[in-house]
């Protein structure tokens, strides 16, 4: 049975010895997570409604709520904090070469950071654990499309979390196999949080996935067992979700993974890139003056991010998940930040005039290219001059076009600096690179630990 494969899987990813090239992508990929963690503090709505849930589930020998800086019950702290590791969007992102799945690994690392302060892991302990649940994510979206199948693509998360949770755990193969059916019994979700208006549920998916992880892990060391063949049986998970003929026949790239540079949806990621190269000119000129504001690009980001709803965002993360809004934001203000997206924004003169103008056209070429490339062009008319047009392959941050470690952790400190001393930011993430040498990991979560002030 399929659990039982990715069971073993799963115990062989946890004893494997990391080579120095793996361990510097996953430092790589912590940092920059670290930076959408540190971002997603600046939201003190979201922390409001944080704080008043943790108080509901208050456990002074339990695990700390970020930014609340209050502890709750272990399940409750993995729903809120890994939340914040999704909120601000500030996300990396895998598409799996098969054009299947797809996720944000680094969801995966506020999951960790809060289990290992639950199970006071070292640093060492932190990047297996890192490694085992990174494999597993990209392997899931190889193998399963639940987007194509009518569920969100956070559907899978159940299963992964499950499943590191239980090696946390300490339970062998059989218990790992529970842990999957557990999870599994206990649903899928709907991909109704990214139709029609977009929600603040969009940045609770994963979050949601993790609890129910952690339960199902919970569930199966006490010893409940869940239905056999979660994944192949007669009312398994394959009858719903469309998927490949094997599960990790070749183990995925983490390589592939894309780092975003902007809080906002990877599919919108090239068409900011783009509108920053355009602000200077566009700044020069009438923008009264615009006819059209086109942007071809590829029809996966039209589906994702081009929608009726997209030009009428309600919400954060409706106008994160809207490639005409990112587009305007990225033109007028020359890059998008968390401010961009606030509702006072939304209302800018020039926002609601452009709105209208924007048209969305999908390209065969540039539809043909991805998901190797994320290729768009914006052209934008005017009634007295020239146009201004601009073309891209891939967005800052791609594998083709990567962060250097030196900007990862510039991007980290701008973030981080919001919550403790400018002077100590350098310091404390050159430390960070070297995570591995430490015994205890609980010093790097303090600056999370901390209640936000204005909360």
């Amino acid at each position: 049975m399929l659990e039982k494969q990715i069971a073993h899987a799963a115990i062989d990813l946890w004893n494997q010895d990391l080579p120095p090239k793996v361990l510097h992508l996953l430092k790589r990929n912590l940092i920059d997570s670290f930076a959408g963690i540190c971002a997603s503090l600046l939201d003190f709505p979201m922390i409001r409604k944080m704080k008043r849930y943790q108080a509901l589930a208050p456990d002074p020998n339990g695990v700390t709520v970020w930014g609340v800086g209050e502890r709750a019950q272990l399940l409750q702290a993995v729903f809120l904090n890994t939340i914040l590791g999704r909120r601000s969007d500030l996300v990396n992102t895998y598409l799996s070469p098969d054009r299947m799945g797809g996720n944000h690994p680094s969801d995966n690392v506020s999951f960790v950071l809060t289990l290992a302060e639950s199970k006071n892991l070292s640093g060492k302990e932190v990047f297996r654990a890192l490694h085992t649940v990174y494999v597993l994510s990209c392997a899931f979206s190889d193998y399963y499309n639940p987007e194509a199948g009518g569920y969100d693509h956070d559907a899978t998360a159940s299963f992964y979390t499950a499943l590191l949770a239980g090696l946390l755990q300490g339970l062998d193969e059989s218990g790992l196999v529970q842990c999957q059916r557990i999870a599994g019994a206990m649903g899928l979700n709907p991909d109704q949080t990214g139709l029609g208006r977009v929600t603040d549920w969009k940045h609770c998916t994963y979050a949601s996935c993790a609890m129910r992880g952690v339960e199902a892990a919970l569930l199966a060391k006490a010893g409940f067992q869940g239905p056999v063949d979660i994944y192949r049986g007669r009312a398994g998970w394959n009858r719903f979700l469309p998927h490949a003929p094997d599960f990790m026949s070749k183990p995925p790239d983490l390589g592939r993974i894309v780092f975003k540079s902007w809080q906002a949806l990877v599919f919108c990621q090239t068409v900011i890139d783009a509108a920053v190269l355009l602000s200077p000119e566009f700044s020069k000129r009438d923008w009264r003056k615009i006819k059209s504001i086109r942007i071809e690009t590829y029809e996966k980001a039209l589906l994702e991010a081009g929608g009726d709803s997209a030009f009428k965002p309600a919400t954060r993360a409706g106008r994160t998940h809207s490639l005409p809004y990112c587009l305007l934001a990225g033109l007028i203000r020359g890059g998008v930040d968390y401010d961009s997206f606030s509702g006072s924004f939304a209302k800018d003169q020039r926002m609601t005039a452009l709105m209208d103008k924007v048209i969305l056209t999908a390209d065969a070429k540039m539809t043909a290219a991805y998901p190797t490339k994320a290729p768009c062009k914006i052209t934008l008319d005017y009634e007295d001059g020239p146009p201004l047009s601009v073309f891209r392959k891939q967005p800052k941050g791609d594998p083709a076009d990567p962060l250097s470690d030196e900007e990862i952790s510039a991007k980290a400190g701008a973030y981080l600096s919001k919550l403790i001393p400018a002077d100590n930011c350098h310091r404390f993430i050159e430390r960070m690179w070297s995570l591995e040498k430490e015994k205890k990991l609980i010093r790097f979560l303090i600056p999370l630990h901390k209640g936000v002030s204005h909360v």
